[in-house]
């Protein structure tokens, strides 16, 4: 039977001639093991990792926020109209904008965002934030 050539220049070279061959050998077998053993962890967890960060990135904020410039003053139609989109989920209202805040003597102008806590709970997990 004839073996194809990667066969048996592996076979070749894993036969021990002397002691010292088959030491470099183990050797080299345990380093290979070693680093690919070592690859396929550090890959897992930097998949978990990434994983795991996207997903706190989307539970942060809705995946579509429909913003006016101006005043919307028939949300709730739009609302319905959103609602009734295939493949959407569930929608919640809001309100933002810039505020004037003093804290120890030093006046901030954060943007701050008012929310339905009820219907907010349905896009995002709210409840891990507060």
């Amino acid at each position: 039977m004839k073996l194809p050539f990667s066969f048996f220049l592996a076979l070749r070279y894993l036969k021990p001639k002397r002691t010292f061959l088959s030491i470099i050998t183990l050797i080299s077998i345990i380093g290979v093991t070693l680093g690919v053993t070592v690859l396929i962890l550090v890959i897992s967890v930097m998949t978990g990792f990434d994983r795991e960060l996207r997903q706190k990135i989307i539970d942060f904020d809705a995946h579509i926020l429909v913003k006016s410039e101006d005043v919307m003053r028939d949300w709730r139609t739009l609302q319905k109209k959103i609602d009734s989109t295939p493949h959407v989920v569930a929608t919640a209202p809001f309100v933002q904008g810039p505020v004037i805040v003093e804290f120890q003597n030093q006046r901030l102008a954060p943007i701050i965002r008012g929310i339905d806590p009820a219907q907010e709970e349905k896009v995002i997990p709210i409840r891990k934030f507060i």
